[in-house]
């Protein structure tokens, strides 16, 4: 990778972070956080329980 590729990387992730920090509390970051890892987990329905989470959250 080139330094203007990483560059433009740093600066994306960097106001993505902002955006975040401007949009969301703690609590919704958590919350944000959890949403996630149900949705990863709870894929296959059929093995876990985890789309139940994702559901209520």
């Amino acid at each position: 990778m080139s330094y203007k590729t990483l560059y433009l990387l740093f600066c994306l992730f960097h106001t993505f972070k902002q955006w975040l920090d401007r949009r969301f509390t703690a609590i919704g970051m958590a919350i944000i956080g959890c949403l996630l890892i149900s949705a990863i987990v709870g894929i296959d329905t059929k093995l876990t329980m985890a789309y139940q989470v994702f559901t209520f959250l």
